[in-house]
């Protein structure tokens, strides 16, 4: 039974002094939340490998951009050195 099924039959149950209004709303709360959990952690497994695809992509350009900042720094560093050495 799906959640929004849940809640619809929740929402139309008749009022009596057993289930007063303040019970089904509460009711209602808990199978929306229930329904929250139950797809994040659905969507969790279910896209977890396209996550960590995408996160092993940023890692591995970040350490690119890393080893070329180094080698623009040392290049950087040996003008440098050249252009004092040459006055």
């Amino acid at each position: 039974m799906t959640a929004i099924r849940l809640c619809y039959i929740l929402i139309n149950m008749p009022s009596t002094n057993a289930t007063p209004e303040s019970h089904r709303k509460i009711w209602i709360i808990v199978a929306i939340l229930l329904a929250f959990v139950a797809g994040l952690l659905v969507s969790r497994v279910r896209y977890k490998p396209q996550i960590m695809a995408t996160f092993n992509l940023v890692q591995d350009q970040q350490q690119e951009i890393s080893a070329l900042n180094a080698r623009i720094k040392a290049l950087e560093d040996k003008i440098m050195m050249e252009a004092k050495t040459k006055k």
